[in-house]
């Protein structure tokens, strides 16, 4: 699936043609609200999770387009 903001991509365990998810690069530095990096759970890897699951599904979100919410309750576009 693929939009421009967001990509889900998973692993094609049951394709002739198999495709894994690869483990994640290191997190860059969190600056809310600029740049947000989390990695959950994070002591499990990419391969801890496919070993208990069975596969792996990846989205990643590159949106831009944010909204600011006032103390007042008004909507403003970031």
């Amino acid at each position: 699936m693929f939009t421009p903001s967001q990509t889900l991509a998973w692993d094609t365990v049951r394709s002739s043609k198999k495709r894994l998810v690869q483990e994640l690069a290191p997190c860059m530095k969190s600056d809310p609200p600029v740049t947000r990096c989390l990695h959950e759970p994070a002591q499990k890897t990419v391969a801890d999770m496919r070993r208990q699951y069975g596969m792996v599904c990846k989205l990643e979100s590159s949106i831009s387009d944010y909204y600011e919410v006032s103390k007042e309750g008004e909507v403003l576009m970031g």
